[in-house]
């Protein structure tokens, strides 16, 4: 189980990344290479994913943001670019 919470800590953090370049769709999923793990990412008001495990739902509807000095990121999410 560890593994597989690593692995899952991996891919938010990839997420966490990637998420502020690739929200212009308002949907993404993201897949583990041997497709067991998977995160979906939704932007709104909030950044919101759901996170799978060989297809059962581990996680639903989690938010995400960061506050810096009482500044939140992660609210009213705009994309500036995707790669």
């Amino acid at each position: 189980m560890s593994e597989i919470l690593r692995r899952i800590l991996l891919l938010v953090a990839l997420t966490l990344c990637c998420t502020a370049a690739a929200l212009a769709q308002w949907n993404y999923v993201l897949r583990s290479l041997d497709k067991r793990i998977e995160i979906r990412v939704r932007a709104a008001d909030k950044i919101r994913y759901d996170v799978l495990l060989n297809s059962k739902l581990l996680l639903q509807d989690s938010t995400l943001s960061v506050d810096i000095d009482h500044h939140t990121l992660g609210t009213n999410p705009k994309v500036v670019g995707t790669t």
